[in-house]
């Protein structure tokens, strides 16, 4: 067994710690190797990570790491970056979301999070971050009330960390339904008695002890996340990446003009087709090898820094996966018919 072998086993070992302060080292440590450095051109380290990470089985402890507790004392965070990290890899994604959502059961503690309640109301939220907006931009102020500043700093810092934890559960999620596995788990938790057949279920004893019927286990976990989607309340509208975005969102509007009067040039200045541009040799696109063809994406946190000022953004992802499945498919449906 090689000196790195050893390492990533005894990593392994140090997530599944009994003590919290070695499960959030051996999370921090897990991040940092997953993670490219600013002056590493190449991914072959990070690559090499990410597969003695997967065929160890690291999705299991850094699951239960990241369910632990809503702050990051104790490597919550860490650990959901770096199962981000794995689920979306290019290398090994596949096996890591399949090990997600069998053996690890990260479905169902992605909802706990995402569904975790925030540290204040959701009607306060605005204010929180609207006052020590103001109060950051007035450290000078000598007239300061010092207390409110450092309580509501100490709360929005608490914001901040749910919902970049909860937007980590959401990509995740994201991620999982992507496969009909994860699709299913989930959808199953909302509507388990049109996910598993009622047949199924009495053949496998699965009754009530009281009337002797079906077991109704109904949980409405995707309504609940979709409402918490369609909640602006949670988004931190303060935050400049919020308004980077909405720049964004606002700059087609402001080019529209441009765009139809680019779009009518094209029109009028129309190419001649030309027949040659469809007989190209198939052998030439398979050994074309430019570094886009050969070389991996680069493994990222799927969530940059600042940019989780909208907590439930990746559940129109989730609401798109599950359309894969009719069970997903009749919910959307009746959003659409009760609406």
């Amino acid at each position: 067994m090689g000196e790195a072998d050893t390492l990533y086993q005894e990593l392994i070992t140090f997530l599944s710690a009994p003590r919290a302060d070695l499960r959030k080292a051996a999370a921090e440590a897990t991040l940092t190797a997953l993670t490219p450095s600013s002056n590493d051109n190449s991914n072959s380290s990070n690559n090499e990570a990410a597969q003695r990470l997967a065929s160890l089985d690291a999705i299991t402890p850094l699951c239960k790491i990241a369910s632990v507790a809503s702050q990051n004392e104790v490597g919550s965070i860490d650990a959901l970056a770096a199962l981000s990290i794995l689920c979306s890899h290019d290398l090994v994604g596949n096996q890591c979301i399949l090990d997600f959502v069998e053996g690890s059961k990260g479905v169902g503690r992605m909802l706990e999070i995402a569904l975790s309640s925030p540290p204040t109301p959701p009607s306060t939220a605005a204010s929180i971050a609207a006052l020590s907006s103001a109060q950051n931009t007035n450290d000078n102020n000598e007239n300061i009330d010092h207390d409110g500043k450092n309580s509501n700093n100490k709360l929005a810092k608490e914001w901040n960390e749910w919902r970049r934890q909860v937007n980590y559960a959401c990509a995740l999620l994201a991620n999982a339904t992507r496969t009909e596995k994860g699709a299913v788990e989930f959808i199953g938790l909302s509507f388990p008695e049109e996910a598993v057949p009622s047949l199924s279920m009495a053949k496998d004893g699965i009754e009530e002890k009281s009337g002797g019927g079906i077991r109704d286990t109904t949980k409405p976990t995707a309504t609940l996340l979709l409402s918490r989607f369609l909640n602006p309340a949670f988004v931190d509208a303060t935050s400049p990446a919020y308004k980077e975005a909405m720049e964004a969102w606002d700059a087609p509007n402001h080019q529209s003009s441009d765009r139809k009067s680019s779009s009518s040039s094209m029109f009028e200045e129309e190419e001649e087709y030309d027949p040659d541009i469809d007989d190209i040799d198939e052998d030439e696109l398979e050994n074309d090898e430019t570094p886009l063809s050969k070389e991996p994406q680069t493994a990222e946190e799927l969530v940059k820094d600042g940019e989780y000022y909208d907590p439930y953004q990746h559940v129109a992802a989730v609401m798109m996966n599950i359309t894969q499945l009719n069970t997903g498919r009749d919910f959307l449906m009746r959003l659409i018919h009760s609406g």
